[in-house]
């Protein structure tokens, strides 16, 4: 049998193909046939707002460790302070 996706003949022994970037395709009667892919992008907003959140909880967290008497952080020294611990609040409150 043959096939042929975007102009490029296959030579296929079955109904099913599997094209360059894993994209399966399975004919279910003979014949000419199109398809339109397309990315799922209604996501990204969520997703990356649930990302900034947890990050924020983590950051949240540290914070409260390093700055509380009752800690369990044996050396606080391993946790840096500098001007890009000082700047991660830029970043996740610009999402928020």
């Amino acid at each position: 049998m043959e096939a042929t996706v975007d102009g490029v003949p296959y030579s296929v022994s079955s109904n099913s193909i599997t094209v360059e970037g894993g994209l399966k395709i399975t004919a279910s009667k003979i014949g000419d046939a199109s398809i339109n892919v397309q990315e799922d992008t209604s996501n990204v907003e969520t997703i990356m707002t649930n990302f900034v959140n947890k990050y924020n909880e983590l950051i949240g967290l540290i914070d409260s460790e390093v700055f509380s008497a009752d800690s369990n952080l044996a050396d606080k020294s391993t946790i840096a302070f500098n001007d890009e611990w000082n700047k991660r609040d830029t970043f996740c409150f610009l999402w928020n």
